[in-house]
């Protein structure tokens, strides 16, 4: 799982929560920070904060689309 949030201490909760299941998670606070961590992680869920820094969630959402995985 990839979270792409700028509220940290919330990012950092959820990732918390989800590590406990058992799942690989990545936490970014920017938007071009999440793209360039995605191609190289290529997660299979992505939480995305709408108003983040750089590049907010729907340009990210259509950025990880056009990736071949």
């Amino acid at each position: 799982m990839l979270i792409a949030d700028d509220y940290i201490d919330g990012a950092d909760a959820l990732a918390v929560l989800v590590r406990q299941s058992g799942c690989d998670v990545y936490v970014v606070n920017r938007g071009k920070q999440a793209v360039e961590v995605a191609k190289t992680f290529q997660p299979h869920i992505v939480v995305l904060d709408l108003l983040i820094p750089d590049l907010n969630g729907l340009q990210i959402a259509a950025a990880l689309k056009q990736q071949p995985w």
